[in-house]
């Protein structure tokens, strides 16, 4: 069909009509509608009657052919006035019931008069003629259109029970089959799709039971009560027990209700476990707070924090006045040392228990150790007190068996008694230093059990009045021994070597170094050394990116036994007359400029090159003026030569053990020396005929004890281990724990020769729990010079810190111990201590789709028994609640830890892929918080910094997470959730009480893989990228 295409004045019946060529070229064009009559009565819709008057009529009027069902003005309108209002509950207006209407449905138009205008409408659902037992529902829709995108109010609708109660709340849309399609854009012109944006609600299916209901629509600022009260803070006045979820007709992606119990959405939830006990990201060696001890001067010491995997410091946490040289952590979290000196006197008296405050480092004595010295006088030989204390050098905390064969608590405590020159103090002693005792940790008094006597004398009846005799230490509390850090007598025919050179990420370390030694005494008497010889050597510092760059220039010169190398660009140059050309590129690193150099070292010369070392094996000198003024390199000073009388043993940089060990066996058998041999087997190297008197550089004689005073202890598997300050590591038996012996009772553990040299100042044992007790065997030493050492109980390194070393620097000179936080797992458990909470249940919905009930199971962060957390091996000795704190400071059902307490929940993966912003993916979750609630202001002038926090992120397939909840109330931004804390204190704080947190996860929308995280944190964070703190995170993806 089309329009004419004829002009004003033409004739009738001009040709064009009906010419097919003029199709298209009508006047006028677009869409029309034809309609055909189906009778001959002409019909108008629209008609009005007026003025009639119809009485007893079965049916008064009958309209025909009026549009009954418009999707613009509706089956009925709101009706108001000056007189008839439907602004609230009471005067709701009535519009039928939905199921006498013919298409179920009944179409409402109506205007909102302002922002707090409120239009309450009522209506029944009733089946009139159907009569069954059975509850009786309707599947129904609520569906506000034409609003949002043409100028109208952003509303929302409230569906409530008549007896007042809220069951429903519709707000944004985002239905496909209401949006206008991507062709039409938002046109309008396609009257079935009533919404053109996403702020139109909608509402539904739900199951309504049959009844009246009352429909309140308003606009986005009115929100009923009982929802506003959801986050009210203030005491008896919230309504924090009401849920919000979404219809359940649909596919929950997500829902997880902890304890198993079914969900009740239509259809299951795609991911049905969303928290399972695999959620718990478990504690990594750097989780676990380390506290080191400082000796700042005679009297005084310092309290830090460190990392435990990095050695970095994380806080400063005080200082405490005591004379402190060691101290422990018990496993109930109280942090304990002894002191010997008060005032700066050392005597009997002051031999005091300290508790270390794990917050701010402070100290405070609640015990003494009840200890009297004694010694023979000098002129009768019968007991005297000496009253010269004792200088306490280590402390620790283990586990002996009680009577009934259950591990118990002891401590273990090792001293001097160290008297000035020439005083008589310790005359008569048998032993002064080293001394092991044992004490009760809870008061600190030493613990003679089983009391056996080590003062005596022997009566005779010819010696009615003999001399005293002291076997051990002479003091009144028994030692269980004494520790013999050397081993008279002992010789070694055996010494152990390391890799030349060991590199950790950017750290290049020579363990060998030239001119390192080993000393033998060959048989019968004559002594030979052994010299290490690495020639000529270079610490090589090429950087072709970095400004200020440190690169070669075209004809820069060096020798090496006088032999000329001149750098050359030209790949090609030919012979130069005198010298030996190096081709080199601006851009050359340090491994690209010695795989160049290797091209033109002169013969009998070999390169040896590890990390940025680089050595001539076999030249006698160097020159290397230039490289080291262009800053490419650093000249060690080095050269072939070897001290007269000595042989050379000539190595590389890159020398393993192994091969260090047979080059020095190859010089001992070359050497000459009538019987002299050697055999090496890996990095150990025995000799015949012959005894190793001295070793220096990282070379060991193996089984010679190095001697010195006792400084750190640590138990392991019920054995004590003690180091020296000589690098001497012991052992001490269970059985000797549990006896009293005077004499000495370690034992070298004769395979800890690397240790040997090493100036030892403390020592503990690993985290038992972390990594499933990964590092539980493991021993973490501490240096005069701040480095910590991890090594196993034969003494052999293990590399568990950063960088897949075995030793970290923190910084810290005259550092004197460290001590593991006794919290060394995740407190994240699935708990039912709050199953009966208001709030933590289940609300029976209006639909009776789902019962009333408790909740059951929830993730719980805190400590509530040794059998909670599945993720830790506790017993009678490890449970921090074995023993009460020494000041009564709670622990149970808290985390109230030495160092902080921090956990993190990572969710399974769920997609929200096709989903849209629109859509509004929300997270519901419930949550109980009862922490100090702090607010971070970082403020220049005035920081307050964030203490307990409680924070939800969220991933998507960027990989990056983004925060969506916080308790923190400082400088929030949308769209991020605030969670309410259950603070007791102060006049304005929440009532206790389980919440709702309900998340928008728009910005998560479309992607594949989503996962949300929830952390706890006592320090305000997880210190991601902070000092100290822990380091980026690594996930496989």
């Amino acid at each position: 069909m089309r329009s004419s295409n004829q002009f004003p004045g033409q004739p009738a019946g001009t040709p064009s009509l009906s010419n097919p060529n003029s199709i298209g070229q009508g006047r006028s064009k677009g869409s029309y509608q034809l309609q055909i009559r189906l009778s001959e009565a002409q019909e108008f819709p629209g008609s009005m009657i007026s003025y009639a008057d119809v009485r007893f009529a079965t049916t008064g009027i009958t309209l025909a052919g009026v549009p009954r069902h418009s999707p613009l003005v509706g089956e009925t309108a709101e009706v108001e006035s000056a007189t008839v209002t439907n602004n609230s509950f009471a005067t709701a207006q009535y519009i039928g019931n939905i199921l006498q209407t013919d298409r179920k449905t009944i179409s409402l138009a109506g205007s909102l008069s302002s922002s707090t205008d409120i239009d309450w409408y009522s209506f029944d659902i009733s089946y009139q003629q159907l009569v069954s037992p059975l509850a009786k529902y309707l599947s129904t829709i609520f569906d506000i259109d034409y609003a949002d995108g043409i100028g109208r109010a952003d509303m929302s609708m409230y569906l409530f029970t008549s007896a007042g109660n809220l069951i429903h709340a519709g707000e944004d849309s985002n239905i496909l089959d209401d949006r206008a399609t991507s062709l039409r854009s938002a046109d309008n012109t396609d009257l079935g799709r009533g919404s053109t944006g996403t702020l139109d609600p909608f509402l539904g299916s739900v199951e309504l039971p049959a009844g009246r209901y009352f429909l309140a629509v308003t606009s986005r600022n009115q929100v009923p009560t009982v929802l506003a009260n959801r986050l009210n803070r203030n005491p008896g006045n919230n309504d924090s027990s009401i849920r919000v979820q979404p219809v359940n007709s649909g596919r929950y992606i997500v829902e997880d209700r902890v304890d198993g119990r079914p969900g009740i959405s239509a259809t299951g939830p795609i991911v049905p476990q969303f928290l399972p006990q695999s959620s718990r990201v478990e504690y990594l060696l750097g989780d676990v707070p380390l506290y080191l001890l400082q000796e700042v001067s005679n009297g005084s010491a310092q309290v830090y924090l460190a990392n435990s995997f990095t050695g970095e410091l994380s806080n400063f946490v005080g200082s405490a006045t005591s004379d402190l040289n060691d101290f422990a952590i018990r496993p109930n979290g109280d942090i304990r040392g002894y002191t010997g000196l008060t005032a700066n006197v050392r005597n009997d008296a002051n031999a005091n228990y300290v508790l270390i405050d794990s917050g701010t480092g402070t100290s405070q004595s609640t015990g003494t150790f009840g200890l009297t010295t004694r010694r023979l006088d000098a002129t009768t030989f019968q007991l005297t007190d000496a009253n010269v204390g004792l200088d306490f050098q280590a402390i620790t905390f283990g586990s002996i068996n009680n009577f009934g064969g259950n591990p118990v608590e002891a401590g273990f405590l090792v001293g001097n008694r160290i008297v000035p020159p020439g005083n008589v103090g310790n005359f008569g002693v048998s032993n002064t230093r080293n001394i092991l005792y044992r004490f009760d940790p809870n008061t600190g008094a030493g613990d003679s059990q089983p009391g056996i006597a080590n003062q005596f004398n022997i009566v005779t009846p010819g010696n009615p009045d003999p001399p005293d005799i002291i076997l051990g230490a002479g003091t009144n509390v028994n030692e269980r021994g004494f520790i013999d850090t050397s081993t008279p007598g002992a010789v070694s025919n055996s010494v152990a070597v390391t890799e030349a050179t060991r590199v950790r990420a950017t750290t290049t370390r020579s363990l060998i170094a030239d001119g390192d030694t080993v000393t033998l005494r060959a048989l019968p008497n004559t002594t030979v050394i052994f010299e290490f010889n690495a020639g000529p050597e270079l610490s090589l510092q090429f950087d072709p990116i970095n400004a200020p760059f440190r690169t070669l220039f075209d004809g820069d010169q060096f020798t090496v036994d006088g032999v000329v190398y001149q750098i050359t660009t030209n790949p090609n140059p030919g012979v130069i007359p005198g010298v030996r050309t190096v081709f080199y590129q601006p851009t050359m690193t340090n491994e690209q400029f010695v795989a160049s150099l290797r091209q033109s070292i002169a013969t009998g010369i070999q390169l040896g090159f590890d990390g940025n070392r680089l050595n001539f094996s076999g030249a006698t000198t160097g020159s290397f003026g230039t490289l080291v003024a262009r800053q490419v390199a650093r000249d060690l000073g080095s050269t072939g030569n070897v001290s007269s009388g000595r042989v050379a043993v000539n190595f590389l940089a890159e020398d393993t053990a192994e091969t260090i060990a047979v080059r020095l066996a190859q010089a001992v058998n070359n050497s000459g020396f009538a019987g002299l041999s050697a055999v090496a087997n890996g990095g150990i190297v025995q000799f015949v005929n012959a005894t190793v008197t001295a070793t220096t550089g990282s070379s060991r004689a193996i089984g010679i004890a190095p001697g010195g005073n006792v400084t750190g202890i640590a138990q392991v598997n019920n054995d004590l281990y003690a180091v020296s300050d000589a690098g001497g590591l012991y052992r001490i038996s269970q059985f000797a724990l549990e006896s009293i012996n005077p004499g000495n009772i370690a034992t070298y553990v004769t395979s800890s020769y690397n240790l040997s040299g090493i100036r030892f100042t403390g020592l503990t044992a690993g985290p038992r729990n972390v990594g499933n007790g990964q590092y539980e065997d493991i021993l973490f030493g501490t240096d005069v010079a701040g480095n910590i050492y991890a090594f196993d109980t034969s003494g052999n390194f293990v590399n568990v810190f950063a960088n897949g070393d075995s030793r970290v620097s923190t910084g810290l000179f005259n550092l004197s111990g460290l001590a593991f936080s006794n919290l060394d797992y995740n407190l994240w458990h699935q708990s039912g201590r709050r199953a009966t909470d208001v709030g933590h249940g289940v609300n029976a919905p209006n639909d009776r789709s789902d019962e009333a009930a408790n909740g059951g199971l929830s993730w719980y962060f805190g400590f509530e028994n040794r059998q909670a957390n599945n993720n830790a091996n506790l017993n009678s000795f490890s449970d921090p609640l074995s023993q009460p704190r020494a000041l009564a400071t709670p622990l149970a059902n808290t985390y109230n830890f030495p160092g902080g307490a921090s956990g993190v929940l990572e969710s399974q993966p769920f997609s929200l892929s096709g989903i849209a912003t629109g859509d509004k993916p929300t997270l519901y979750f419930n949550y109980f918080l009862s922490t100090e609630d702090t607010t971070s202001n970082l403020d220049a002038t005035s920081p307050v910094p964030m203490r307990d926090s409680f924070r939800v992120y969220g991933m998507g397939d960027d990989g990056r997470w983004r925060l969506l909840v916080t308790n923190n109330d400082s400088a929030l931004e949308q769209p991020i959730e605030r969670a309410i804390d259950n603070n007791l204190a102060g006049a304005g704080a929440p009532a206790v009480a389980w919440r709702q947190a309900r998340v928008d996860l728009g910005q998560l929308a479309g992607s594949r893989e989503v996962r949300l995280r929830f952390e706890f944190s006592t320090a305000g964070g997880m210190g991601f990228g902070f000092t100290g703190g822990r380091g980026p995170e690594l996930r496989v993806l």
